[in-house]
């Protein structure tokens, strides 16, 4: 068992644990939702109303295949996706990604 889950079944989590779990999560989905992003919500909202409801039914299943995957390729390399990428792609194209 990890370290994690020891501290999750236990009971035993402090405040510094509880924020490095989601931490970095929190701050992704709130930097999604600025002031902008909802302008932007609420216009697509009023001129499309439903009809764009169905994007949902091809788009779900894409985006948790991809979470699947990433998880899958984190757990059994213990690296993040990022890192792995960098193992494989050569420094020419990352230079390049880099750079745009």
């Amino acid at each position: 068992m990890t370290e994690a889950a020891a501290r999750l079944t236990n009971g035993a989590g402090d405040k510094s644990f509880l924020a490095d779990m989601i931490g970095p999560e929190l701050i992704t989905a709130a930097s999604d939702d600025g002031p902008s992003g909802i302008a932007t919500y609420c216009q697509d909202g009023a001129q499309f109303r439903f009809g764009l409801t169905w994007i949902l039914l091809l788009t779900h299943p894409l985006m948790s295949a991809i979470q699947l995957i990433s998880v899958h390729i984190g757990r059994t390399t213990r690296r993040g996706l990022a890192a792995n990428m960098a193992l494989l792609t050569p420094l020419v194209m990352r230079t390049r990604l880099m750079r745009q």
